[in-house]
């Protein structure tokens, strides 16, 4: 079960993303998950933030951080223009999903996705938001299948290459 990560799992939470990263590395797809640092995660363990993890055993095999920005510019976050920003009072962003490869295959983002929503719903957050490479066929299988829908395709800033924004409502808008 995906619970809160706490500073005393920052190591773990660091090997994970470079477990992860070299896995995707050797299947040239390492594009796919931008790098965090150790002061990124730090700052995001921190309220009203959270960094969610599941271990097995004593290993962190899953994590990902979900951001509540306090201050939300739907344009400058999300590249899109043709959404309102008065049809989003609040939002969550996922960022930085990870699942150990030992573990793929076993529905560990899906039930990280749904935390994130019951997450986002006791903190009376109307919008879940998500960015995925369109080559990234797991992600759109995922989102697509916890009710979000693509929002719209931005280029991402790092490489240029098409992302899909995900967009679900799941409070009061």
């Amino acid at each position: 079960m995906f619970q809160p990560l706490k500073l005393c799992d920052l190591d773990a939470i660091l090997n994970l993303q470079d477990i992860v990263r070299r896995d995707l590395n050797e299947k040239n797809c390492a594009h796919y998950i931008v790098p965090r640092t150790q002061d990124y995660f730090m700052n995001h363990l921190q309220p009203p933030h959270q960094i969610i993890g599941l271990h097995d055993n004593d290993l962190l095999v899953a994590q990902g951080v979900l951001r509540a920005p306090q201050s939300f510019h739907l344009h400058d976050e999300t590249g899109l223009l043709n959404i309102s920003q008065t049809d989003i009072k609040s939002v969550s962003i996922l960022q930085g999903a990870l699942v150990h490869p030992s573990q793929r295959g076993r529905g560990l983002m899906k039930h990280m996705v749904q935390y994130w929503e019951n997450w986002a719903r006791q903190k009376n957050i109307t919008h879940l938001m998500a960015r995925s490479e369109v080559t990234h066929r797991t992600s759109a299988h995922v989102f697509s299948s916890c009710g979000f829908h693509i929002c719209g395709i931005v280029p991402d800033a790092r490489d240029g290459a098409s992302v899909h924004v995900w967009l679900k409502t799941v409070g009061n808008a």
